[in-house]
């Protein structure tokens, strides 16, 4: 039910001058989006050999429905400039700026089932062992108020030039690229005990969950007076994640074709590559229980879920109980004041997730390109190898029993890749290729940053 704007923006042009032919492009674009998101997900499944006798049955344990409300907006920004002073020379110049900001607010219902169902409420779907409906005694449900936003920004700057005098072509790049990432995760769940949880699943239709007292009264879940916590239980709580990430290469490339003028030899190809990119996260979090008292004696902050009801696009049913949860605004505007009035410390980092990566990677190749068409079966083909060498600087953090000390490992590595190919043209429409090649991939940062806590 909003308008909200989105536009792109394009000029472009090519000028004769003294010093050759010149051209640019400017491009500007602009988007933003409201969004509406309701997804209705069941816990982690799990079976039982007694809930059936005779029967090893596979059942979701409660529930996680949550209503998202947010706004994207994208804002992209690109020039080239390019300049042709002969017709064997040509280069060009690109800046480039991307930044998308991503805020919403969610209101979560999550249920918990127990070790107990009520005898009877069990069904399965017809001809599996898989739960359709239960009812569980003794259950735990609550509801999160959240606030997420993942602030990107982006920046490049390349060259690029490419000269052909026959019988060369030699081209090449320089490359500076930038990115950052900031994302903040504050949220508060608070949690009840309630007699009995159901569950009903069907084949079509939204998973439903129904909450009600041992007299089969329902529960009533918009009453601050029915949620707890206490300092140990942490069945209501806070959390708070603050995540940065900054990345950024420079690249540096060089490439050579010459051209053999005829025969069996067709043109050999060699270039050079360097890359220095690097890596670093930090993270601060807190995590706290927050009390009976917490919860009652700041009604203030709590409220039913605008928008209501949950999945009202395309169900007519409500699917879950409408619920009270802690407003996500409080959580974007006045933090400090909800980790005080809670009793929670705030996020701080000590070092855990923390790292920081230096790759170098240089590379050296070679290919040499031939063919001959008058054999008496055509073949072309080339061979050729490239070296490389990767090395690693990395620094993290070891931990023992809550201390975390800076440590630092250095890695390198060589490696030739070499490669053939062949092809044979057997008949006009039959071919026949032979290849051998070898490659390495290097696993991501995410994957050996120095980080381990024992």
């Amino acid at each position: 039910g909003q308008a909200k704007p989105a536009f792109t923006a394009l000029g472009s042009d090519v000028w004769n001058t003294g010093i050759g032919k010149v051209g640019a492009l400017l491009t500007l674009s602009y988007q933003d989006r409201s969004y509406r998101e309701d997804s209705a997900t069941n816990n982690a499944v799990a079976t039982s050999t007694t809930y059936v006798p005779g029967e090893t049955v596979t059942y979701p344990n409660g529930a996680y429905n949550t209503m998202f409300i947010g706004d994207r907006r994208r804002t992209g920004l690109d020039g080239v400039l390019q300049w042709q002073p002969t017709d064997d020379f040509q280069t060009y110049a690109e800046a480039s700026s991307e930044d998308f900001v991503w805020a919403q607010n969610q209101y979560t219902f999550t249920s918990s089932g127990s070790p107990t169902i009520v005898p009877g409420s069990l069904t399965l779907f017809p001809g599996t062992t898989d739960v359709q409906n239960v009812t569980w005694s003794d259950a735990t449900v609550g509801t999160v108020g959240a606030w997420r936003t993942v602030e990107d920004v982006d920046r490049q700057f390349a060259l690029h030039a490419k000269w052909t005098p026959a019988p060369w072509t030699v081209d090449g790049d320089l490359r500076y690229t930038k990115a950052t990432e900031r994302l903040n995760n504050p949220a508060v769940k608070i949690g009840a005990n309630v007699d009995d949880l159901t569950q009903l699943n069907s084949l079509s239709g939204v998973p439903e969950s129904i909450v009600t007292n041992a007299d089969g009264s329902a529960f009533d879940m918009s009453d601050l007076a029915n949620y707890s916590g206490t300092a140990s239980n942490y069945l209501s709580y806070m959390y708070d994640t603050e995540q940065h990430f900054r990345g950024g290469e420079v690249a540096a490339r060089a490439d050579a074709t010459y051209a053999f003028p005829g025969g069996f030899l067709d043109s050999l190809e060699f270039g050079l590559r360097y890359a220095d990119r690097k890596d670093a996260f930090n993270q601060w979090s807190d995590f706290g229980a927050v009390t009976t008292a917490g919860i009652q004696g700041n009604s203030q902050w709590f409220g039913e879920v605008p928008l209501s009801p949950f999945f009202s696009a395309t169900e007519s049913n409500a699917v879950q109980p409408q619920y009270i949860v802690f407003n996500p605004n409080e959580l974007r505007y006045n933090l400090l004041g909800v980790d005080q009035a809670l009793g929670i410390a705030p996020a701080v980092d000590n070092g855990s997730a923390d790292y920081h990566v230096d790759e170098h990677n240089y590379a050296g190749y070679f290919r040499l390109n031939f063919g001959a068409q008058d054999w008496w079966i055509p073949m072309t083909g080339n061979i050729g190898v490239r070296m490389v060498r990767h090395e690693d600087d990395m620094t993290g953090e070891l931990g023992n029993g809550g201390v975390y000390t800076p440590s630092e490992f250095k890695s390198s590595l060589n490696i030739p890749l070499p490669s053939l190919n062949l092809t044979f043209k057997l008949l006009p429409d039959l071919q026949l290729r032979l290849a051998a090649s070898k490659a390495v991939t290097y696993p991501d940062f995410k994957q050996r940053r120095p980080s381990i806590s024992l």
